[in-house]
């Protein structure tokens, strides 16, 4: 895949892959042995990921908008968390 959009087809890695956290404002991602800070708003979308392990970028879980949900799974997925889905 070259590049993701609202109907790009993602997956989630499993749940005992990663960890997610809350730290004051900020929503914490721990994945592969790296610590990703991102905005406290996402962090009900990566917890919804848990429930929802393969999704259209568009029906993405959670309380961000479309841009934002199409702005961070493209973050997720350069940093190899999402991978594309068949």
């Amino acid at each position: 895949m070259r590049v993701v959009d609202l109907r790009s087809r993602l997956r989630a890695p499993a749940t005992s892959r990663y960890r997610i956290a809350q730290e004051g404002v900020n929503a914490i991602l721990e994945f592969e042995g790296k610590r990703y800070i991102l905005p406290g708003q996402v962090a009900s979308t990566l917890r919804a990921l848990s429930e929802c392990p393969m999704f259209r970028t568009g029906e993405l879980p959670g309380t961000v908008d479309a841009d934002a949900k199409l702005g961070l799974s493209r973050y997720l997925y350069e940093i190899g968390f999402l991978t594309a889905a068949q």
